[in-house]
């Protein structure tokens, strides 16, 4: 009985592998790979050939060993063996995954921002520093509010672009020139406020647009930048405070979740 078990369950996973090789096509990869996490990890077309070669593979193996499969003992070892091969692959998968965090993006993370009490981990104020990153030297500069700037104060009264966003609108990586809020308001001839931070998630950039707004006089536009990675980041969790609309008609602060795992 438990050796038949066995035997469907394989064949089970054996068609599951050949329906994702017949189904997830390139059409499918670019839905729910590529475009959710685009951005945020260096991708591939030939992800899409492998993929569905390796699980055709796999499932030819599975339905050729299940004539094959022990009695008795040796099958409860074999299924002990499986077992352990789950937690074995989650160890893999976490040290992998560590690997493809560069330290250098880490350090800069650590030296450039502080936790702020309303907005979180945010880039540190009044900072002015030159930070090695993407293996050069980036200078930061930061005013008194933690938005990063040019040599130049930012003055409330001047027509301004203004800028939310994580480390793509930070610059994160650029200097402050090569930075597209700096080319853009370089050629408008406008003032830039860059409200943006790395890894900030979309309730904190709405958060520190709706405190910053109201003190400018001259806000010519508000421009952003959407990924749809930023999605899973802002409903994960983080050790950002998150902001959401209150009862009242404000704005209120819930306390970030514990880490799990």
């Amino acid at each position: 009985m438990f050796r038949r078990l066995a035997q469907a369950a394989i064949v089970l996973a054996a068609l599951a592998l050949l329906a994702f090789t017949w189904h997830c096509d390139e059409a499918w990869f670019d839905k729910h790979v590529f475009l959710p996490q685009q951005f945020f990890i260096p991708a591939s077309r030939g992800i899409i050939f492998w993929s569905r070669t390796m699980a055709a593979a796999s499932a030819s193996i599975l339905l050729l060993l299940v004539p094959f499969l022990p009695r008795g003992a040796s099958a409860r070892r074999l299924l002990v063996a499986v077992l352990l091969t789950l937690p074995a692959a989650e160890v893999l998968l976490r040290w992998r995954m560590g690997r493809l965090i560069r330290p250098d993006l880490l350090t800069a993370m650590d030296a450039l921002t502080a936790s702020h009490p309303r907005y979180g981990i945010t880039l540190a104020a009044s900072i002015d520093r030159v930070q090695p990153l993407s293996g050069r030297p980036i200078r930061f500069r930061t005013d008194g509010e933690g938005r990063r700037i040019s040599d130049a104060a930012v003055d409330p009264a001047l027509p301004s672009l203004v800028f939310t966003g994580e480390s793509t609108v930070t610059g994160f990586g650029l200097q402050w020139e090569e930075s597209f809020p700096a080319l853009l308001g370089a050629r408008l001839h406008l003032q830039v406020i860059n409200l943006a931070s790395p890894a900030y998630r979309a309730d904190q950039s709405w958060l520190r647009l709706k405190d910053a707004l109201p003190r400018l006089e001259h806000p010519v536009a508000v421009i952003g930048v959407f990924m749809p990675g930023l999605v899973g980041r802002s409903f994960a969790g983080q050790r950002h405070p998150r902001a959401r609309p209150s009862p009242s008609g404000g704005v209120e602060i819930v306390p970030p979740e514990p880490p799990t795992l």
